[in-house]
């Protein structure tokens, strides 16, 4: 991801697969029955099955987008994925990357 690091240093995150102590996550989990979902959330909410559970990772790009977009530029924070490799992020720092550059033109 090209824009990786500008977008983690203008937003104040950090994207990890090393599961230490979080402030937001996203994985991948097995139901009872077989099906895999994918879970998004702050690690200081509870589960929510309607807010935070996913059936398809395409939907993680805007939630991981949001989470970043409207948190406080002050806080670093950082944010667990289970698979860095998973397209929705990509997608996610692409936006994020656009929206860096547009706020940097209203500044000026």
């Amino acid at each position: 991801m090209k824009n990786l690091t500008a977008v983690q240093t203008y937003f104040n995150f950090k994207l990890t697969d090393d599961y230490r102590n979080p402030d937001f996550v996203i994985y991948s989990q097995t139901t009872a029955d077989g099906y895999d979902v994918f879970i998004a959330k702050r690690t200081d909410e509870a589960l929510i099955i309607e807010e935070h559970v996913f059936y398809y990772d395409s939907d993680l790009e805007e939630v991981l987008f949001t989470f970043i977009y409207e948190k406080d530029v002050d806080e670093m924070v950082e944010i667990y994925v289970d698979d860095l490799e998973s397209s929705f992020i990509e997608y996610a720092i692409d936006e994020l990357h656009d929206e860096m550059y547009k706020d940097q033109d209203e500044e000026e």
